[in-house]
């Protein structure tokens, strides 16, 4: 069976993180779901990948506030959440985080 364990669900493409922001998120979703950081693609969904309202807000607490638990659950996707935080990095609203260390990113060079 693919990765989707439903017959009638199309399987996505696995894609890994491509910019720095979705990196991170990867590393912290990782970290907070308790699983390993390449089954993590751009279009990873969190409550589909085990995620939790109370890991959603441990989430939210480990990305130092810059989303919501609103947030988390109105943006589901990895990609998603990035774009999010990186358009308040732009508008101002956020400074950007420093990097995680580490993690794949970190061995393929760091996202763009």
């Amino acid at each position: 069976m693919t990765r989707s364990s439903r017959p009638d669900v199309p399987e996505q493409r696995h894609e890994e993180p491509i910019t720095a922001t979705e990196c991170r998120m990867a590393a912290a979703w990782a970290k907070v779901l308790g699983i390993p950081e390449d089954q993590l693609g751009r279009r990873a969904h969190f409550f589909e990948s085990g995620g939790t309202s109370l890991s959603a807000l441990r989430l939210a607490i480990a990305l130092d506030r810059a989303v919501s638990f609103k947030d988390l659950t109105a943006h589901p996707i990895l990609a998603d959440q990035a774009a999010l935080i990186d358009e308040r990095i732009e508008r101002g609203v956020l400074e950007a985080p420093a990097s995680v260390p580490g993690g794949r990113c970190a061995a393929n060079g760091g996202a763009k």
